[in-house]
């Protein structure tokens, strides 16, 4: 993934929808959002994150998970953004489909 500041917008197949933010920077990862936090390493075509809740009265698409890796496929998908899509790695049939698009270069 390019470096640069990213809005996601994520799916998962129990039909749970949400959103966050991202930040690339050299193939490392971290972003957020109301409930979780997200951090992680871009290798090759895949991302392997760690996802951990910070807010534990909030109601998520990861239902009862508080901390656990998501491995995700890596596709440009239009100008600016990709399509990611994988599973959850402690439960593999819980899947995620993400949209990632830049809004922001970094400032550095």
């Amino acid at each position: 993934m390019k470096d640069g500041l990213y809005v996601v917008s994520f799916e998962s197949n129990n039909k749970g929808i949400g959103s966050g933010t991202v930040l690339v920077s050299n193939d490392a990862i971290n972003g957020g959002d109301y409930a979780y936090y997200y951090q992680g390493r871009v290798l090759e075509a895949e991302l392997r994150l760690r996802v951990k809740q910070f807010n534990r009265s909030a109601q998520t698409v990861f239902g009862p998970l508080t901390d656990f890796h998501l491995i995700l496929s890596i596709n440009e998908h239009e100008d600016n953004g990709y399509f990611l899509e994988g599973y959850v790695e402690e439960y593999p049939s819980f899947h995620l489909q993400v949209i990632a698009k830049k809004v922001s270069e970094l400032i550095v």
